[in-house]
């Protein structure tokens, strides 16, 4: 029988370059310890895996698929997770060392809440802070207000209990991009204010010319189409706030 581990990093990894090493640093050097860190390969062909040979690690376990996308790769380290709490990493973002901890001890104290995340700030390529923080949001936060606006931010900055992810399903795969909204807003659906910010800016998320998130013609498209699905994610009348969603995009 596999040993549970209190938290799963999941790393989707496809040719990260120079930014996987830094990213896998980053979990390795967290303060809490209990965790195993999953890296699956979705068909790189830059080596990048190379750059992690020589960890010795035992909480490190690496896994390999044909190319299909960042979700369904996340979907692959999902069926492997032996954890209780699920967190993830892109390959070019970085936690900083208190990230765990501080989900883990909120989880911890509030048997109500499904899902977590921090605050993030944006880095260059280079690792340089750019000034530009993500919204400071405090406590919970509900279905609407996480529909009308996304102040998750980015996939790195959230972790959630495995339990939650049993009973709305994995990834939609079909979302290429807004994949990790359609999750955080199916999970918020579950039950009301289970959802609630860890105050503390603890992901780094990297701006850079390669990342598919900046396809902003490809974003806005799969965006208007994920809002399009919202009314069939909770019981209750969503309509008036899909117009507010709509324009905190554009």
């Amino acid at each position: 029988m596999a040993t549970e581990v209190l938290s799963s990093v999941l790393v989707p990894v496809h040719n990260a370059g120079p930014y996987l090493r830094p990213a896998v640093d980053s979990v390795l050097a967290q303060t809490f310890s209990d965790f195993e860190l999953i890296l699956i390969d979705d068909g790189s062909s830059d080596g990048c895996l190379e750059s992690v040979s020589d960890l010795r690690d035992p909480r490190i376990r690496i896994f390999r698929q044909e190319q299909r996308g960042a979700p369904a790769a996340l979907n692959a380290g999902l069926a492997r997770a032996r954890g209780s709490v699920i967190a993830f990493l892109d390959h070019d973002d970085l936690w900083l060392p208190g990230k765990l901890a501080s989900h883990a001890q909120c989880l911890s104290q509030h048997s109500e809440i499904d899902l977590t995340f921090d605050w993030s700030r944006m880095i260059d390529e280079n690792g340089l802070d750019l000034g530009l923080p993500s919204r400071a949001w405090v406590g919970t936060i509900s279905f609407e207000q996480l529909v009308e606006d996304f102040v998750v931010g980015n996939t790195s900055a959230i972790a959630v209990r495995k339990n939650a992810l049993d009973k709305v399903g994995a990834f939609n795969e079909s979302y290429r991009r807004v994949y990790d909204a359609d999750l955080c807003w199916r999970v918020a659906a579950l039950r009301p204010g289970n959802c609630r910010a860890v105050p503390h800016y603890l992901t780094l998320y990297r701006r850079h010319t390669g990342q598919m998130s900046r396809e902003w013609r490809e974003v806005r498209r799969e965006w208007e189409y994920l809002l399009r699905q919202v009314p069939g994610y909770a019981p209750r009348s969503v309509a008036q706030i899909l117009p507010v969603a709509d324009s905190n995009m554009r």
